[in-house]
């Protein structure tokens, strides 16, 4: 008797087989992690060394050569591609094949170290060495903007508040912010009056950080107790910095005041971040390497409904949610299954 004939006369074995069958295929599709890109498995590190001030052909001659040497103790190394910019020089290595990008990363920073001593600036130099990671990939763009007349530095304070908070959804790699504007206190120092009280910009500095710093002053020891003693000098306010003595020669002290202005002003920004013609303030999120990221998705959706009872005065969009397209793709497929199975 054939196959056929055998479905034929057990009808209900067939029927039941079927329903299992779709129950699998369902419960499989259900639970496998979505992604827009099948993963990759890449070794590929970058190693990025500032030298301040440097035109492109001495980055190269004092840095570049040197780690490109250094670099060549490395084993299964597909290539190294090099280039010497003004003020930095940057390396990418791209190893073979299987090879562990931890692992990978790990012997490069052991070679940069090694010639650490070797580069400008010794030790002051801080050599970037990070590896890149093809999973961590953009999920979405989180959009913040105030009302008419809002402060944007509150703006951007609350968006780090809410950076903080995007980065604890279960799924989310690491966070990015761009945009808004930061507090920073400006001293314009005035050269001519430094010269007339013979101050220098090393006495000056100096002088801030002393007087905006926790520094132990001692101790004093008791009967029966002994204490620490600390300076906690901390500057609260403007007038603070103003009132810094900076010197104190010859029965006159010179304030901050005597030889510069203290301004309350912004740090400069580095990046700029507009919603509809308007300044704003945004947050790149990264999603987890073998994660559902439609999951992750849901996740940070419902974190910007809490987020917008929170803040009422904030508009909270979201653009580029890579999520929708996985959705629309994962929709044809089940009716493109769907289809095959009728």
């Amino acid at each position: 008797m054939s196959l056929s004939s055998r479905a034929i006369d057990h009808p209900r074995f067939v029927l039941v087989a079927t329903l299992l069958v779709l129950f699998l295929a369902g419960y499989a599709a259900l639970s496998t992690p979505v992604q827009r890109t099948p993963a990759i498995t890449k070794a590929v590190v970058i190693v990025a060394i500032p030298y301040p001030d440097s035109l492109p052909s001495e980055a190269e001659n004092d840095i570049t050569r040197k780690v490109e040497e250094a670099l060549t103790e490395l084993q299964s190394v597909d290539f190294i591609a090099s280039t010497s910019l003004r003020g930095a020089s940057v390396t990418q290595i791209i190893f073979l094949d299987g090879v562990d990008p931890d692992e990978a990363r790990r012997e490069v920073k052991d070679l940069i170290d090694r010639i650490r001593n070797e580069l400008p600036f010794g030790r002051e130099v801080q050599p970037s060495v990070t590896d890149i990671d093809f999973d961590s990939a953009p999920l979405m763009l989180v959009t913040l903007a105030g009302p008419p007349g809002f402060d944007e530095r509150a703006l951007k304070k609350i968006a780090e508040e809410v950076e903080e908070t995007i980065a604890e959804v279960d799924g989310v790699a690491n966070t990015q912010l761009f945009g808004g504007k930061e507090r920073e206190i400006h001293v314009h120092v005035n050269p001519d009056l430094m010269t007339q009280y013979g101050i220098t910009l090393r006495q000056l500095r100096q002088a801030l950080n002393d007087f905006n710093s926790k520094i132990p002053a001692g101790a004093l020891d008791t009967s029966n107790i002994d204490r620490t003693v600390r300076n906690e000098a901390k500057f609260r306010n403007l007038n603070d910095i103003r009132e810094a003595v900076v010197s104190s020669s010859e029965g006159r002290v010179i304030y901050v005041r005597d030889i510069a202005q203290v301004l309350d002003s912004n740090r400069r920004m580095l990046n700029v971040a507009q919603f509809d013609g308007k300044q704003c303030a945004t947050i790149l999120v990264n999603k987890e390497a073998d994660i559902n990221t439609l999951g992750a998705a849901r996740a940070v959706n419902r974190l910007m409904d809490d987020l917008r009872q929170q803040y009422p005065d904030i508009t909270f969009s979201i653009s580029r949610d890579t999520s929708k397209e996985i959705w629309l793709m994962f929709r044809v497929l089940g009716s493109s299954a769907l289809f095959g199975a009728m």
